[in-house]
């Protein structure tokens, strides 16, 4: 029978340092062998398993035994077959001492150095390496390799953030031990250089005061020197104060950084330019010393891109306004990159120097569909030098003469228009505006989009198509609250936000927006006429969400708990109408039709 000649064999007995076991189960029966292993009562492999496989350094010992300088490690693993066997084995590993990590250097260059790390031990076998980078665990992929059974660690093209303290963990089942740590001086910069100007104005008076200030990421520190119309002034350090200047301070100042490790030097100009007038073309240089891949632009923090009004030239390095609107006024920067760093320019401030002008055409801000009852406010806006007043009007009445208005009560189902004129009592100019807003019966619905941090703009997308505003569709709060006014069952669909700034943009999860609704009236299909002892089918459906449940009613009596009813044999006093009421359990509305049934004599 199974069990009663087996045999426990293994590779070796006892192990001295290897470094995998094979421990394996034969039967001399002429039936198969079952066999369930088990180590020191947890390590176990399934029923039918006939080979265990193990790594010395991956197991606890039951116990363990000192002599000389091995540790011999005693397991016991257990067969079970019939009878039971049990099999003693142990294998001897040299404890870990004095684990050692060494940099083959660690003054290291930004992008241009690679840093190679190793780790060794006096003692020790069956080694196991893990690397720390303070508390975490650094792994393979990218421009990190591991070699040499993990106990060379190299970061090819090493930047700042690789600094450490980097330790090595060595390990072999029966101790373990970690090195003493080590730090990478790495060498970086400059980059992401600013020069500020304060106070930031086109033209100064004479006697002012002006400090130029300058600023980079460098380690170590960049040295910063200032020149001026090409020389170079006999003053260092990040700050140039200007004490009461004169018109013989007027000039082009420099702001040079320069690390004397990596040998990267830096040029920062603040640039003074004549004002911007309205309506005429106005152009933003961005001067870079060195050479520059990409160069961008910025307006108040976002980012600047081309269109009819707005052009860019010389590879981007100049920007130009065509013609030069109220809008245009706001902080400009330039920013240039390039494979080793880059650099963000001063702010220049652009104030446009108004002539009168305006009204121009006013924008009206407000909901176009509310339901009844419900009270709207509209605000109203044009840009005007000096400032222009505003007057609102309905059916040819005014209603108010504030920027802002807010409606009464609004009657039913009506279309309302309202009027904005926004006048300038300096230029006797004046202009207008409208809206048009739909009240409707029925209840509102909102999806509000939840952003944190701030967001440029917010868009709404259904369907995974982009949704737009109509009468019933209502943007409001930034965008980010889309109103149905009044919800419908055409609505349904999966709902998704979209918030943008100038670092990116994040879409939301779907979300499913079910609308129930009906049941609307039902359409029946059946005949018109039929025969004496015949039989009349008619069929009733009806548009609904959930579906309806229908019923069947002649004479006020119900005949049909179905969408299909069939009358008959059929007599001429069954002539008559033939009700199909539709009834919605979640909505708890119903909806019926009738149809007209006559029956006329077989014909003989």
């Amino acid at each position: 029978p199974l069990g009663q000649l087996h045999m426990i064999h293994s590779s070796k007995n006892p192990y001295l340092e290897l470094k995998q076991v094979i421990l394996g189960c034969v039967s001399l029966s002429p039936l198969s062998l079952k066999a369930h292993f088990s180590l020191n009562g947890q390590v176990s492999l399934p029923i039918g398993s006939t080979q265990f496989q193990f790594k010395p350094y991956e197991l606890t010992c039951l116990s363990s035994i000192k002599r000389e300088n091995m540790v011999y490690c005693l397991l016991q693993f257990h067969i079970s077959v019939k009878p039971n066997k049990w099999l003693v084995m142990s294998f001897s590993a040299v404890p870990i001492s004095n684990v050692t990590l060494w940099a083959k250097e660690t003054n290291l260059v930004e992008y241009n150095d690679t840093a190679v790390l190793m780790c060794s031990v006096s003692n020790g076998s069956s080694l196991s390496f893990e690397w720390l980078d303070g508390n975490s665990t650094v792994t393979a992929g990218g421009q990190v390799l591991l070699s040499n059974g993990n106990a060379t660690l190299t970061i090819l093209n090493v930047t700042h953030h690789y600094q450490g303290p980097f330790r090595c963990k060595v390990s072999n089942g029966i101790s373990h031990e970690i090195s003493a740590p080590v730090h990478l001086n790495i060498s970086y910069g400059p980059s992401n250089t600013t020069m500020m100007i304060t106070p930031m104005k086109d033209t100064y008076k004479t006697g002012s005061k002006i400090t130029l200030s300058c600023s980079a990421e460098s380690s170590p520190p960049a040295m910063i020197k200032w020149i001026v119309d090409g020389v170079y002034l006999n003053q260092s350090g990040p700050q140039l104060q200007l004490e009461n200047v004169t018109q013989g301070n007027s000039g082009h100042y420099t702001c040079v950084l320069h690390n004397t490790v990596t040998h990267i030097t830096g040029y920062l100009f603040p640039t003074f330019i004549g004002p911007a007038m309205l309506h005429e073309p106005f152009t933003l240089q961005c001067e870079v010393a060195g050479s520059a891949d990409t160069i961008l632009w910025w307006m108040n923090g976002q980012p600047i891109s081309a269109d009819n009004a707005t052009v860019f030239g010389m590879n981007n390095k100049t920007l130009t306004l065509n013609s030069v609107q109220p809008s245009d006024n706001g902080h400009y920067k330039c920013q240039a990159f390039n494979s080793v760093s880059n650099m963000t320019s001063s702010p220049y401030t652009v104030n446009v120097i108004c002539k009168l002008y305006g009204p121009e055409m006013p924008t009206i801000t407000g909901p176009t569909a509310v339901k009844t009852g419900d009270n709207v406010t509209f605000s109203c806006y044009a840009s005007s030098n000096p400032p222009s007043h505003y007057k609102w009007y309905f059916n040819g009445s005014l209603v108010s003469n504030m920027s802002e208005y807010i409606t009464p009560h609004l009657p039913k189902e009506t279309v309302r228009k309202y009027i904005c004129m926004a006048f300038n009592n300096v230029t006797g100019q004046n202009s207008s505006a409208y809206i048009m807003l739909t009240v409707v019966e029925g209840n509102s619905y909102n999806l509000t989009c939840n952003v944190t941090g701030p967001a440029d703009h917010v868009y709404w997308m259904k369907n995974g198509e982009l949704l737009h505003e109509n009468n019933r569709t209502v943007f409001s709060m930034d965008n980010k609250t889309v109103s149905f006014i009044p919800l419908n069952h055409y609505d349904t669909g999966d709902y998704q936000c979209m918030a943008v700034n100038a670092v990116g943009n994040m879409t939301s999860p779907l979300h499913m927006l079910l609308v129930n609704f009906g049941p609307e009236t039902p359409i029946i299909q059946g005949p018109d006429f039929a025969e004496t002892g015949g039989y009349a089918v008619f069929n009733c459906s009806a548009m609904s969400v959930p579906p309806s449940h229908f019923s069947w009613w002649y004479n006020g009596s119900m005949v049909a708990n179905t969408s299909v009813f069939k009358a008959g044999p059929l007599s001429l006093n069954m002539t008559g109408e033939y009700t199909c009421m539709a009834y919605n359990n979640v909505t708890g509305k119903n909806s019926t039709n009738s149809a007209m049934l006559t029956v006329i004599g077989m014909k003989i």
